[in-house]
């Protein structure tokens, strides 16, 4: 993937990507939690935030069905796509 920053273009490698998209995916589940604590009235300190995100990716990477249902639903959808 190539990108251009102050005119100057990058190629990504796979391994670059793959970090990028993890470091943003952090950001994003970051950003979920503190607008459902603020929806839900809750104050958090950074510490607690921290603590919150650590615990949520844990608890989706030990989550068999989050991913089983991950991988299920590209395959219907790709299924979808033969069928059509």
């Amino acid at each position: 993937m190539k990108i251009i920053r102050d005119g100057v273009e990058y190629e990504l490698t796979l391994a670059e990507m793959r970090e990028v998209y993890d470091k943003m995916k952090a950001e994003y589940l970051r950003e979920d939690i503190e607008m459902k604590a603020e929806e839900m009235e809750i104050e958090l300190s950074e510490a607690t935030i921290d603590y919150v995100v650590s615990r949520v990716e844990k608890c989706l990477s030990n989550n068999d069905s989050y991913m089983e249902s991950y991988w299920m639903t590209i395959e219907c959808v790709l299924e979808e796509q033969v069928e059509d």
